[in-house]
């Protein structure tokens, strides 16, 4: 499994790099503003595509592996059809309902040029919808590394497509157009090569009568879940600019004040879910077999292992973000701003690495409705934030809604986890001794930074202070035995 892991989190990481990169390319060429609109617009189809089919891939999965367990026969195809079919309702539905009504967009955006955004992208929604029902049916048969390359190959049809087309744009609004285009021909090619291998490795259109209620009953509460989260975004999206507005900013500000938050600090503060990712993709359906086999022992190794392994993550980012962070915003993005945002929320992605392997750790042992409740929870201290504090901190209010609602949400799965394996778990220590170091660790970058800056350019100053750190930080991570390099051995072996 630990080879599993290294080759699709080293894809990923390729993927998100490549998509990282081109959202400089974006930021620079489109501006804060465009970017803003383009965010815009994004955030509503990434609801819509929630909505169609979010909870379906992992339910999949999971039938797949229960019903083989049975020897069930052709249980592939008919999950897999069961999935497709109720994706392609859905999706079909809603992209009729909002071409027929496009005129009434303006209730939605505030800001009427997303409306021409929306609509281009609005196709790809029934496309993405399918192609994310056949993910589920790789995950079922481990084609870990099936599903990884066409992610990659998706996110470079993307920025060649984007790159391209958003040179020849004469302005910021026909610019954020073409990078619309981009994204549905993205969206194109990732159903054509997916529903090309899904049928090579034998996938088949079958009766799924028998398989629509149960794929419909445990996959609703994780796309209600996964759509309100993307609902909660796109409000984001909608109201905090609005908000922004009523505390004094003009619409042109504020836009481009919620571009640089969410279109340049808070991606690179996401960095962390890529690599989780990687190991809540391969881990899953082992979980999800030894729970149904109920072997707790096996469980709690896997559950502790993964909640480590995301806290080793962030852990390992924080301090350069936090000690270079003003400097990073300036050299990636040309924005100050956005490096100071960058540096003073950095230790959000502790609760955030947590609720992310936690969440998916849960829905894959069938705790759909807990991790529904519990992202309630979360989500609801995050709406009161960006309604109440903006008047105070301005776009903080933004971060310090992420950060309540990741911390509430990460405190609630860990208990939950301690429950489902009947013991409690080592691993609430392990949080207070990495943040602590974290804290250490970020007041040591930053001096080294500031100190070989003096001698050096910032670039290289940044360079050698964060690998300064980040080789202390490895170091103290093994000697307060967070990292095991025993256990990492023995895992490769």
């Amino acid at each position: 499994m630990t080879i599993t892991v290294i080759v699709v989190t080293i894809l990923s990481c390729i993927e998100r790099a490549l998509g990282f990169g081109y959202r400089i390319f974006l930021s620079r060429t489109i501006g804060s503003e465009g970017l803003g609109l383009y965010q815009i617009a994004l955030s509503v189809i990434g609801v819509l595509i929630t909505l169609s089919a979010s909870g379906i891939p992992i339910t999949v999965s999971r039938l797949m592996i229960k019903e083989k367990a049975n020897n069930q026969q052709n249980a592939e195809n008919k999950a897999v059809s069961a999935g497709i079919v109720t994706a392609l309702i859905i999706s079909v539905l809603l992209c009729a309902f909002f071409f027929i009504f496009k005129n009434s967009l303006n209730i939605i955006f505030a800001d009427s040029r997303c409306n021409i955004l929306f609509l281009i992208i609005l196709p790809g929604v029934v496309l993405t919808s399918v192609y994310v029902v056949i993910r589920g049916f790789f995950w079922g048969t481990k084609s870990f590394y099936t599903y990884s390359v066409i992610e990659l190959l998706e996110e470079i049809i993307m920025i060649v497509c984007g790159v391209c087309l958003v040179l020849k744009g004469q302005n910021i609004f026909q610019k954020a157009i073409y990078a619309s285009v981009a994204v549905l021909l993205s969206y194109i090619f990732s159903f054509t090569v997916s529903s090309a291998v899904f049928i090579a490795k034998g996938g088949r259109i079958l009766n799924p009568k028998n398989y629509l209620k149960p794929l419909i009953s445990s996959s609703a509460p994780i796309t209600f879940m996964k759509t309100a989260n993307s609902f909660t975004s796109s409000l984001i999206a909608i109201v905090f600019p609005l908000v922004l507005i009523s505390n004094g900013l003009d619409k042109q500000t504020a836009i481009s004040e919620f571009g640089i938050i969410s279109g340049m600090a808070l991606p690179l503060l996401f960095i962390p879910s890529t690599l989780i990712g990687s190991l809540s993709l391969v881990i899953s359906p082992e979980l999800a077999e030894n729970y149904y086999k109920k072997k707790t022992a096996k469980i709690k190794r896997d559950v502790e292992k993964a909640l480590t392994y995301s806290l080793f993550i962030s852990v390992l980012i924080i301090p350069a973000f936090a000690g270079v962070g003003k400097y990073l915003g300036e050299f990636l993005y040309n924005n100050a701003l956005a490096g100071v945002y960058i540096r003073n929320s950095a230790f959000m992605m502790i609760p955030m690495s947590i609720t992310i392997i936690s969440t998916s750790l849960l829905n894959s042992m069938g705790f759909e409705k807990t991790t529904l409740k519990y992202f309630i929870i979360g989500s609801v201290a995050l709406i009161i934030s960006i309604l109440i504090f903006p008047k105070y901190i301005g776009n903080y209010a933004l971060i310090l809604g992420y950060f309540a609602s990741y911390t509430i949400s990460s405190l609630f799965n860990v208990i939950k986890l301690s429950k489902v394996c009947k013991q409690k778990l080592n691993f609430n220590k392990q949080v207070l001794k990495c943040s602590l170091l974290c804290l250490c660790l970020c007041f040591l970058n930053y001096f080294l930074f500031n100190i070989i800056a003096k001698l050096l350019h910032p670039f290289f100053s940044m360079i050698i202070s964060c690998l300064i750190s980040l080789i202390v930080n490895f170091l103290c991570l093994v000697t307060f035995g967070v990292i095991d390099l025993k256990n990492i051995k023995k895992s490769a072996v």
